[in-house]
């Protein structure tokens, strides 16, 4: 029986109006002059600052009493935060047809709570829990799903420095990276567990430029309490820089180099021990032209070489994400392009790998149903997003996907291989029309609804099993 979520494509134009009922029923008006509004939540938690906090006078929210606990002592504080998401998610024709279905869907829960203390200006202390579940899934969790309870972060921070210009820190311990825009290296915020690592991370800024440099092994998810481990089998290292662009104003460039070892890489070509060794150069920011024009762009460019087994690795992938947004404009429209390759196998009986390794990514490269992984493919993305009402957005995109080398497959996030090459000298993989929902009801609560398709094209349909995929997910999620 096919879903009626993904037959009854107009549930998601009432979906959304929905939320904007809703958003009018939420909507309060402006209120009096008085403190600025608290700040954002942000995705790595632990970038939070709530030293605001000491002035009693800026306490405005419910949470405030325990997001800046002081100890009477200059500069030591504790705070406390947390998160809850409720999460259902179905498919049509999971795995492109084959291995057991869900017609009803599954449900998949995540909670975080963090305890973050400062001794003084040198010394912090971070930790946070982490339990996530599925309930329903026919055949059983995905090796994303569910952690019943670990510890996800738990580091200390040294500073060598009070001068926040000149400052040096260093970060021992369990701990989320964002590496850059988290194309290479990130936490996966769409996935039900996040992803952490074990290791050190060094910090310095003098003047304009901020450097970074990291050594870590990804923590190992295990399914039952506390028994996370680091995972041997792979290791990273990285370094790179950032500072204001010299000839773009409003921008901001960085370049970085990454190590990154594995005992066994799988490609189409085959399986062996790998190095690689990258470098890559990323551009960013935002130019306001007026107060009605805004452009953001992200620019990216990443070179890798190495060993594989007892052959040499080239690879490349240019990554891009261009927006324009109409701020005055009604419903404050931007549109943009994404647009991302990353090089494939040109010849999976040579020495040479030419496949690119993401390493840790997102899911950004292949929308919120995150089926591909950003290597051997190309793919165009024109996007849109509105504002509905000034708590409700509705974004659309349509997603094109291509392989770069016909001689080798396509991959999933985790560089896991779905299909191979050989099979099929079809270039054209699949398009993928999505439209999501959001209603951010107030700081701490948001709502999301998510209808996606991916659209099996040429060699999805010469490479079994074929079948298109339909998607569905809806989130609550509570931040405090």
């Amino acid at each position: 029986m096919r879903p009626t979520f993904i037959r009854s494509r107009p549930q998601v134009s009432l979906f959304c109006t929905l939320l904007g009922v809703l958003g009018g029923l939420f909507a309060q008006n402006a209120p009096p002059a008085g403190p600025p509004a608290p700040p954002p939540y942000l995705p790595l938690r632990y970038d939070e600052d709530y030293t605001y906090l000491k002035d009693p006078a800026r306490r405005t929210d419910l949470f405030d009493p325990i997001k800046y606990v002081s100890f009477n002592r200059e500069g030591w504080y504790l705070s406390l935060g947390g998160e809850a998401r409720e999460r259902y998610e179905g498919f049509q024709n999971s795995g492109f047809g084959a291995g057991p279905q869900d017609p009803n869907g599954f449900l998949l829960n995540r909670y975080l709570f963090h305890a973050d203390v400062h001794l003084g200006r040198h010394v912090r202390v971070f930790s946070q829990l982490q339990s996530g579940f599925q309930n329903g899934r026919r055949g059983g969790p995905r090796a994303t799903d569910e952690d019943k309870l670990e510890f996800h972060q738990a580091f200390i921070d040294f500073q060598a420095s009070s001068d926040s210009k000149h400052a040096i820190t260093f970060r021992l311990g369990r701990q989320e990276f964002e590496f850059g825009s988290g194309r290479l290296i990130g936490a996966s915020e769409l996935l039900n567990v996040r992803r952490s690592f074990d290791g050190f991370r060094m910090t310095a800024r003098a003047g304009q430029w901020t450097v970074h440099s990291l050594a870590a092994k990804p923590a190992e998810t295990n399914i039952g309490f506390f028994d996370d481990s680091p995972d041997h089998r792979q290791t990273v290292f990285g370094a790179g820089a950032v500072r204001p662009h010299p000839l773009i104003q409003g921008g901001s460039l960085s370049f970085y180099y990454i190590l990154y070892l594995r005992k066994l890489g799988r490609f189409n070509a085959g399986s062996a021990e790998e190095t690689r060794h990258m470098i890559g150069s990323r551009t960013f920011g935002t130019h306001t032209a007026n107060t009605v024009n805004v452009v953001d762009y992200n620019l990216e460019f990443v070179y890798q070489w190495g060993t594989f087994g007892s052959g040499n690795i080239r690879a490349w992938a240019v990554a891009s994400d261009v927006g324009h947004l109409w701020t005055k404009a009604p419903l404050a429209p931007r549109l943009g392009l994404r647009a991302d390759a990353a090089s494939g196998d040109r010849n999976p009986l040579d020495r040479r790998l030419e496949s690119f390794n993401p390493l840790f990514p997102s899911t950004a490269y292949s929308g919120k149903i995150g089926l591909l992984g950003p290597t051997n493919i190309i793919d165009v993305n024109p996007v849109g997003r509105l504002r509905l009402h000034p708590k409700v957005y509705l974004s659309l995109e349509w997603a094109w996907f291509f392989r770069q080398s016909l001689n080798d497959g396509i991959y999933g996030i985790a560089v896991n291989l779905f299909k191979v090459g050989q099979n099929s000298r079809a270039r054209y993989v699949a398009n993928q029309p999505t439209a999501l929902c959001e209603f951010r009801v107030n700081r701490h609560l948001t709502l999301i609804g998510i209808l996606t398709q991916f659209r099996a094209g040429a060699f999805i349909k010469e490479t079994p099993p074929s079948k298109s995929v339909g998607y569905a997910t809806g989130y609550i999620i509570y931040r405090f």
